[in-house]
């Protein structure tokens, strides 16, 4: 009898020393977390709010569909496997169970999202403000002092910065995790349009409009991070560049008004064909590199062309659509286009795999894993790409 009875004290303690060892493991990450950031100088307060974003991400949300103080909501990104929500009086993150985390309040008063790589940026073109943040919240904010006209982040924790001193000058700088200036340099001969850095952080490229002859001209200025002379500089006549990014094997792609051009560190360059018989409508991109553009085919009235690129640029996909496309979007293995009644899903392919009945004006649609994001009248629904329209 004295041993059974060991046996069921032993029994009874299992339950109780699983809970003991649960909240162990909780309070040595708390006091990790909190000697850690304090440490690399973050103020307590904002510890006190890791630790207690930490402890609420382990409830669940209401799920979707959400539609919680969505009339604020300026931009939806994507973060990894959330959304990163821009609101104007705030940002945070919905989780896969439209959870709210991390919610920070700003006071921009024009507020631009960029994210990529599991981190974003918030920047105020008219103030000069920017800040740097990743999932677990703020990696630091500064007050330019001029107008913020373009950035990008590279998976190091480099941000360049493209600002504007004069009517003239314009400066783009690139800062460590720190805000160490790691680079800096002075353009005169143009706006600067957009930046990118590497995943490294080892070099930067710009856009540069300017005009020649009273017509428009795009350079595509690319740096070494050490060095101060550009790598190359070249010109793209009679075109409006507008974006500029690094594919995952460090090429430089800029697309514009009437080309894609992709260029190596050494200048070899290479134009897409595509746009001597189609006309750009507009471009989606995902964190992850890939992106899809939309063509007006000149054939055609209501013929639309999507071509989706992979992370190195390439071209994975080619799909006509003989339907008004009134937006895309871009996942890292699927890409959809919004039609005037639905929205029509495809893989990496090319092939259809599932279409999302809407009947109200799309405002924002993101794509994450298998997932489709819809932002329309308030509300924020999710679908599997392969849904089907009973």
């Amino acid at each position: 009898m004295e041993n059974m009875s060991e046996k069921k004290k032993s029994a009874n303690l299992k339950p109780s020393k699983i809970i003991i060892s649960i909240f162990l493991i909780i309070f040595i990450f708390a006091v990790v977390f909190v000697v850690a950031q304090t440490l690399r100088g973050v103020p307590m307060s904002t510890v006190t709010q890791g630790i207690s974003d930490f402890f609420d991400s382990l409830s669940a949300g209401p799920g979707y569909p959400y539609s919680k103080d969505t009339a604020n909501i300026e931009s939806v990104k994507t973060l990894d496997n959330q959304l990163v929500i821009l609101a104007n009086d705030k940002t945070y993150l919905l989780n896969t169970t439209a959870k709210e985390t991390q919610e920070k309040q700003h006071t921009y008063s024009d507020p631009t999202l960029i994210s990529k790589d599991g981190e974003f940026i918030v920047f105020d073109r008219g103030s000069g403000r920017i800040r740097y943040c990743d999932s677990k919240g703020i990696i630091w904010e500064k007050d330019m002092k001029q107008n913020v006209m373009a950035a990008d982040m590279s998976g190091n924790s480099r941000v360049a910065v493209a600002t504007r001193a004069s009517a003239t000058k314009f400066i783009m700088t690139v800062y460590s995790k720190k805000t160490e200036v790691l680079f800096q340099w002075n353009c005169t001969s143009g706006y600067i349009a957009d930046v990118a850095i590497s995943e490294n952080g080892k070099n930067i490229a710009a856009i540069v409009i300017s005009e020649k002859n009273a017509e428009i001209v795009s350079t595509l200025f690319i740096f070494a991070i050490d060095e101060k002379e550009p790598l190359q500089k070249i010109e793209y006549q009679k075109t409006a560049l507008f974006d500029v990014s690094f594919s995952a094997n460090s090429k430089v792609i800029a697309i514009g008004n009437n080309l894609r051009s992709t260029v190596t560190l050494k200048g070899e360059r290479t134009d897409d064909d595509i746009f001597r018989d189609n006309k750009l409508a507009s471009v989606a991109f995902d964190s992850t590199g890939t992106s899809v553009m939309q063509f007006f085919e000149y054939s055609g009235v209501n013929s639309n062309i999507l071509v989706m690129t992979d992370e190195n640029g390439k071209e994975c996909a080619r799909v006509k659509v003989d339907s008004s496309v009134k937006k895309v979007a871009c996942g890292k293995k699927y890409f959809a286009a919004v039609l005037a009644d639905k929205i029509v899903c495809f893989n990496k392919r090319g092939k259809q795999i599932g279409e999302i009945k809407v009947n109200n004006e799309v405002e924002e649609i993101s794509i994450i894993g298998s997932k489709c994001y819809i932002f329309t009248s308030g509300v924020i629904n999710r679908y599997s790409v392969r849904n089907k329209i009973a």
